[in-house]
């Protein structure tokens, strides 16, 4: 079970690492607020999943 955990806490801090870049390169403003929102809630999830490992 603690495998699984750590598993998708890296799985969704790569999700959120990754829109955070795509971010940067972006142009259009839907899009940055998009990958912007996406960076956000990977980010949580990962939070949320570090609190369950102890």
């Amino acid at each position: 079970m603690k495998n699984l955990l750590k598993g998708k806490y890296y799985f969704h801090l790569f999700l959120h690492r990754y829109n955070q870049r795509l971010t940067h390169d972006a142009v259009c403003e839907n899009l940055k607020a998009k990958l912007m929102a996406k960076a956000c809630y990977h980010g949580k999830k990962a939070t949320f999943l570090t609190t369950k490992f102890e």
